[in-house]
């Protein structure tokens, strides 16, 4: 076997032994993980080399364990919300990556968005893409009232996804920067414009007759 096809052959081992541990939120011993991707993990030392060097990878050689190193480690409705709390100055949570630590989040989701606790942005398909805390929740309905009919008109307002917004300003001609610049380029014109216009006036009059070539000698 050639290097370029070692190569690959650990490569898709190593993307089969990260499939696996994605699915577990419990550490898992060495052995146990060998048997449900059908291979010894601990079987060479280049495939050993692999998973050791994989950031998405942790393991315990004392404890024979491994496990998948998530970005955030939340298993509850509860730390969920905790976690929106604490990170909503930083704007919302993708929840693909909240979803690698807490595999029900779906359920999560939609009883923290019916109490009013958070605030979710859709796909195309309707599925969850960022989860943000509502942080108005309790200030709203007493600072900013609305009536029953504004918002069942308001929920039914389609917002388009980036994918149809950047076609549709392709198609007027415009880019996202395109419509910040807009105003100060017409600004810009405009005096450019007024400055073409202008005529140029002798106002030195007052010099005819003399020879300026005598006068500063």
């Amino acid at each position: 076997m050639d290097n370029r096809t070692r190569k690959i052959a650990l490569q898709t081992k190593l993307i089969s032994i990260i499939g696996e541990l994605k699915k577990l939120e419990l550490p898992i011993s060495y052995k146990e993980l060998s048997k449900l991707v059908s291979t010894d993990i601990t079987s060479s030392d280049d495939l050993i080399h692999e998973w050791k060097n994989c950031d998405k990878i942790g393991y315990n050689d004392q404890k024979q364990e491994i496990w998948f190193k998530r970005q955030f480690s939340i298993r509850s409705k509860t730390e969920l919300l905790d976690l929106l709390k604490a990170n909503y100055l930083m704007g919302g949570l993708d929840v693909k990556v909240l979803k690698e630590g807490y595999s029900a989040i779906g359920d999560a989701i939609k009883e923290l968005e019916e109490s009013g606790q958070i605030l979710v942005i859709r796909s195309k398909d309707g599925s969850p893409k960022v989860l943000y805390y509502n942080n108005l929740q309790y200030d709203i309905p007493t600072k900013y009232p609305a009536s029953k009919e504004f918002g069942a008109y308001w929920a039914k307002v389609p917002v388009p996804d980036d994918e149809e917004m950047a076609k549709e300003l392709a198609k007027a001609g415009l880019s996202v920067t395109d419509m910040s610049s807009l105003k100060p380029v017409a600004s810009k014109m405009k005096q450019k414009g007024k400055a073409r216009g202008r005529k140029a006036k002798l106002t030195n009059t007052h010099l005819e007759g003399v020879d300026l070539n005598i006068a500063f000698k």
